[in-house]
C-alpha cells in the first residue's frame, strides 16, 4: 500500500480543519461553561447535551442533502459548503460570545449554531473523504484528529489567551478552506463495483447490525476515560492520543490485513484489556485496540450505500448519541467492570457478523 498515494492535499486540510472544528467547538462549550459558573449546572449540563445531541443527529439528515447535492452539482459544491460551515462557526464562537449578556437564551443559541455547522463540516468532510478512495486508511486519517481538539479544547481553554482562541483559530480555518476551495482540480469520485444480486432484506440486516455495533461502541466510550487520575490536563491529552492512534492505524490494519484480522485483534485486545483497565496504561491499550474498529465501520456502510457516502458517514454518527445516553444513565451504577467485556465482545460478534452477510450479499 503506497501512502503517499492515500495521503493527499485534501485530506491534509480536511484532518487538520477536523481537528480545529472539534477544538473551536468544545472549547467554546467550556467558554460558555466558565461564563455561567454562577448559574445553576443543570443549565450548562443541558448547553452540552443540546451541542451533542445536535452535533450527532442532524448528521444523516445534512448527509443525505449533501448526497443530493452533489449528485447535481459533482463535488464542487462542497467547496462553497466549507465555506459556508467555517463562516458559521465563525459567526457561532465569535459573535455570540461578544453578545452574551448573561442571558441564558444566548447560550443555547450559540449551542445550537456550533452543533449545526459542526454536523455538517463531519458530512462535508466526510463525503470528500471517503469518495475520493476505495482505501480504509483516509477516513480513518480523517476522523482521527478530532479526539485531539475535543481533548485539547477541554482542557486547554483555561490556559490560552481569550485572543488566540478566538482569533486565530477561524483565521487557520479560513485559510485551509480557501486553499481548498481554491483547487481547481475535482478529485474523483470512486466507481463502486456492480454486483450480481440484491438481497435488500440481507442488506437491511447488515446495516442495522452495524448501526447496532457503533450504539454499543458509543456506550462503551463513555466508560473509556477509566484512568485512576483523569483530573490532570496530561492525562486527558493522552486518553485523546490514545483515541486518535486507534482511529488511524485502524484503517491502515484495515487496508493491509482485511476486516476480519481487524475485529478479531481489536476484540481481543479490548476484551484482555479493558480487565486491567483500572491499572495504569492500561487503559490507553484499551482505547487504541477499541477505536481499531471505528474506520471499519465507516468502510462498510459507503459500500452499503454506494455513491452516499455523506448519508453513509452521517449514519454512523447519528447511532453515537443513544448509545452516549444510555452510558450517561447507567454510569452512576458502577456496572463498568461487568459491561465493558461483554460490550467489547458483542460488537466484535456484530462486525463480524456484518461483513460475512456482507460477503454473502455481494457486497465486497
Amino acid at each position: 500500500m503506497n501512502m503517499k498515494l492515500l495521503i493527499n492535499r485534501n485530506l491534509i486540510i480536511f484532518t487538520f480543519l477536523h481537528f480545529l472544528v472539534d477544538f473551536i467547538c468544545v472549547g467554546t462549550l467550556f467558554l460558555f461553561a466558565n461564563i455561567l459558573n454562577d448559574e445553576p449546572i443543570i443549565n450548562v449540563g443541558v448547553i452540552f447535551l443540546l451541542y451533542n445531541c445536535f452535533a450527532f443527529l442532524l448528521q444523516p439528515i445534512f448527509g443525505y442533502l449533501v448526497d443530493l447535492l452533489v449528485t447535481k452539482y459533482h463535488k464542487t459544491i462542497l467547496k462553497p459548503l466549507l465555506l459556508f460551515v467555517v463562516a458559521g462557526l465563525i459567526f457561532g464562537q465569535l459573535i455570540i460570545v461578544f453578545l452574551f449578556n448573561r442571558l441564558i437564551i444566548v447560550f443555547y443559541i450559540g449551542a445550537f449554531l456550533l452543533a449545526v455547522n459542526n454536523a455538517l463540516f463531519h458530512v462535508v468532510g466526510g463525503k470528500e473523504i471517503l469518495s475520493s478512495s476505495y482505501k480504509a486508511t483516509p477516513g480513518g486519517i480523517f476522523v482521527c484528529s478530532g479526539a485531539i481538539g475535543v481533548g485539547l479544547g477541554t482542557i486547554i481553554i483555561n490556559n490560552l489567551p481569550l485572543q488566540l482562541f478566538l482569533f486565530i483559530t477561524p483565521f487557520i480555518m479560513v485559510i485551509l478552506s480557501i486553499i481548498f476551495a481554491s483547487n481547481k482540480k475535482e478529485t474523483e469520485q470512486i466507481v463502486y463495483p456492480q454486483y450480481k444480486s440484491e438481497k435488500s432484506s440481507l442488506s437491511v440486516l447488515v446495516v442495522l447490525f452495524i448501526c447496532f455495533a457503533v450504539l454499543v461502541r458509543s456506550f462503551l466510550g463513555f466508560y473509556s476515560t477509566m484512568s485512576s487520575v483523569i483530573n490532570t490536563w496530561a492525562t486527558i491529552f493522552l486518553l485523546s492520543v490514545a483515541v486518535c492512534v486507534g482511529k488511524a492505524i485502524g484503517g491502515i490494519i484495515l487496508d493491509l490485513a482485511g476486516p476480519y484480522f481487524l475485529i478479531v485483534v481489536s476484540t481481543a485486545i479490548s476484551i484482555i484489556s479493558s480487565l486491567f483497565i483500572h491499572v495504569s496504561y492500561f487503559d490507553y491499550i484499551y482505547l487504541i485496540a477499541f477505536n481499531l474498529l471505528m474506520p471499519l465501520t465507516l468502510d462498510a456502510l459507503r459500500y452499503l450505500f454506494p455513491n452516499k457516502e455523506g448519508f453513509a458517514f452521517g449514519l454512523a454518527a447519528g447511532f453515537l448519541i443513544p448509545g452516549y445516553l444510555l452510558g450517561t444513565i447507567l454510569k452512576p451504577y458502577g456496572l463498568q467492570n461487568i459491561i465493558i467485556p461483554i460490550i467489547c465482545l458483542l460488537t466484535g460478534i456484530l462486525l463480524f457478523l456484518s461483513y460475512y452477510l456482507k460477503r454473502k450479499n455481494n457486497h465486497v
